[in-house]
């Protein structure tokens, strides 16, 4: 009988610490989020930053996509983690970014007239490659407006 009180009082003191963590693991997630969504409403932003807080140090990212009439929230969520992920990985690793210009004349003569034509085009591509370990969904919010979906995804670094 002492046992088994032994072994129910342990496992009680167990489960009450792995909530305390959990709790306090959701907490900080919790106030991690809303440092996020403050500062994005104070000014909007897209892409990787490094968040500090008294206990940890996090490298988030945040993904904006457009809603249209036909979006729903599966295919919204997903594209926006994508997106979310790849920003991650651009500013972690860094991208290569290549660009090239284009410059067409032509001429066009006739016997009443003559007609230059100049159109120039820049084409900038940015690739990244690798791998995004270790990232969890922190939160998502709709605009103020409903027009953009906003995903924020977050890793701890420290």
């Amino acid at each position: 009988m002492i046992k088994i009180r032994l072994i129910f009082s342990l496992t009680c003191i167990m489960t009450f610490i792995v909530l305390k963590t959990f709790a306090l693991n959701n907490n900080d997630t919790t106030d991690l989020c809303k440092i996020i969504h403050d500062k994005f409403n104070a000014s909007s932003f897209e892409g990787g930053r490094i968040i500090k807080t008294n206990k940890k140090v996090y490298a988030i990212s945040v993904a904006i996509v457009d809603v249209n009439s036909n979006s729903n929230t599966v295919s919204l969520n997903r594209i926006a983690t994508v997106k979310a992920r790849r920003n991650l990985l651009v500013f972690l690793e860094g991208s290569e970014i290549t660009s090239s210009k284009i410059l067409t004349t032509s001429e066009s003569i006739t016997k009443q007239d003559q007609q230059s034509l100049e159109t120039y085009k820049e084409e900038i591509k940015e690739s990244a490659t690798g791998y995004v370990e270790g990232t969890d969904d922190l939160c998502s919010w709709y605009s103020e407006d409903k027009k953009q979906f906003i995903k924020v995804i977050y890793q701890i670094v420290k």
